[in-house]
Parts: C-alpha cells; structure tokens; sequence
C-alpha cells in the first residue's frame, strides 16, 4: 500500500505525501451526497491538519491523520476514515476525518469519536453499525433472550440496508459475506459484507469490508496459497485471519478460516468462521 496525493482522475503514485485540506486536491472530487456534510464547520485547525492519503492497486482508499497529540496528554492519536463508507466521496472522507480531529481536541475519547465517525458515515449514505456505549453508560437491563433478539434484529436491519446500498451502487454482484466469528473474541471485526475491489489483488478477485467499521480487505495471496484478511491490500503482513486454497475462485463456505487471537495464541481454527 502507498500514500498518495489525491488528484481528480489521476494515478495516485506519490508515497507518504502529507497534505492539508487547501493543497491536497481531494477537494476538488465530487460527492453525491454531501449537503448535511456541508453544514458542519471546520475550525482553523482541524483546515490545516495534515491528512495523509492512502492508495491502493492505483485507487484512493482511505484517508487517515496520526501521531497527533491532544492537549489533555493523549499522545500519537490515529485515525482512519474509508473513501467506501464515505458515500464512495473522497471529499466526504476528508471532511469527515476533519470533524473526527475536532472532536478529539474537544477531550473525546476514542470510542465517542470512532461513534462519531460512524454518525457521519450514516450521514453520506454509509451503514455502519452501532458502536458500543461507553464503559460505565447506564443500560436498561434485559433479559439474554430479550438481548440476543434485539442484536439479532438490529444486524438483520444493517445487513439488509447495507445489501441495498450495495444494490443501488451496483456492488452487489459477487459481494461475499464473513460470519461467525463471535464478537466477544479478538478480530471479530473480519465478520461483514466484503465487496469486490476494482482491479482486484494480483491477478486475483480481492473484497473490502463495506459497513464502515472497521478497514478490512480480503484478498488472495499466491505466494502463501491463501485467502488472507488484512487492514491493507498488502502481502507482506500475516493480517488478521487466513483460509488455504488454490485460489482458482472466490472464497467460499467450505475453506476453514484460522483466525489470530493475539501475541503468544497466534492463528487458531475457528470453526464457527465462514464465508458466504
């Protein structure tokens, strides 16, 4: 993956090219949906913030700030916005990105700004699922049932919209859907609608994760022989989960997905994992 200069129509070829919102050029691509967006101002500060782009197989995917320190002693702070959870708008992306650092030096912790984020990515036309609330928030007691339903309804309703969205943008077609993995264990964030990325992954199809939360690819790699889940279109790191197969066609239910549980667990099996 490379960073790059945002640029109407053009290769993006530049590498760790750090830009603010006047000079970065992604001002100047167009957005469907953007008038709610619009209306939200940007300070003096959060204008000038340095933004770098990242871009992936010759197309932007995301925009994201890091190393930034907040007044209250918070240090290095990161943050990434996704071009296909911002309404498939890179300027949207990099507004949004600027209300999240404004957000930020308001003494908002990261969860508040990752809902945020997510608030936005609604607004543009995106589903991202509902964050958890806060540690400490008060909730109104259920029973497991009461609460196993109410998840339940709530994915069905995200996934049927997020399908529609898909639909409506044409990316439906070849979309695949990873499941299972419980969502109180390490990487559940590989669970999802991936759809197909343009041009796809060495030769091979490769999907994005498409609900916004969270930037995850699912890509082959030729040189392990397998399917890999990773945060980038990038072969070099071991990334998040993996499935072995020869790769003639897309992934699909009958691999066995390894999943990795953190330093000194490594990849395990989980059976639960598939792909739809």
């Amino acid at each position: 993956s490379k960073d790059a200069d945002a640029g109407t129509g053009e290769a993006l070829a530049k590498e760790q090219k750090t830009v603010n919102r006047k000079s970065s050029g992604v001002g100047d691509v167009p957005s469907p949906i953007r008038s709610e967006l619009d209306k939200l101002p940007l300070s003096a500060e959060a204008e000038a913030l340095k933004v770098k782009l990242k871009n992936q197989q010759g197309v932007l995917r995301s925009l994201f700030f890091e190393n930034v320190d907040l007044p209250d002693g918070r240090k290095k702070i990161r943050l990434n916005v996704t071009v296909g959870s911002s309404g498939g708008s890179a300027e949207s992306a990099d507004k949004i990105l600027r209300l999240c650092y404004m957000k930020f030096m308001t003494g908002a912790s990261k969860l508040e700004v990752e809902q945020y984020r997510a608030s936005l990515y609604e607004l543009v036309g995106s589903t991202a699922p509902p964050l958890p609330a806060e540690h400490g928030e008060k909730k109104q007691k259920t029973s497991g049932s009461e609460a196993n339903k109410a998840n339940k309804s709530r994915t069905l309703g995200a996934t049927d919209e997020l399908l529609e969205r898909l639909k409506k943008e044409g990316r439906l077609q070849g979309a695949l859907q990873m499941q299972g993995r419980d969502e109180k264990r390490k990487n559940a964030s590989i669970n999802g609608v991936y759809a197909e990325v343009s041009g796809g992954f060495n030769g091979k199809p490769a999907f994005e994760k498409t609900d916004g939360s969270a930037t995850r690819f699912l890509f082959y790699s030729s040189k392990k022989g397998r399917w890999k889940i990773n945060e980038n279109l990038d072969d070099s790191a071991g990334g998040f989960a993996y499935a072995k197969d020869a790769g003639d066609s897309s992934p699909g239910p009958q691999l066995s997905w390894h999943v990795f549980d953190g330093s000194g667990k490594g990849y395990n099996e989980d059976s639960a994992v598939r792909c739809a």
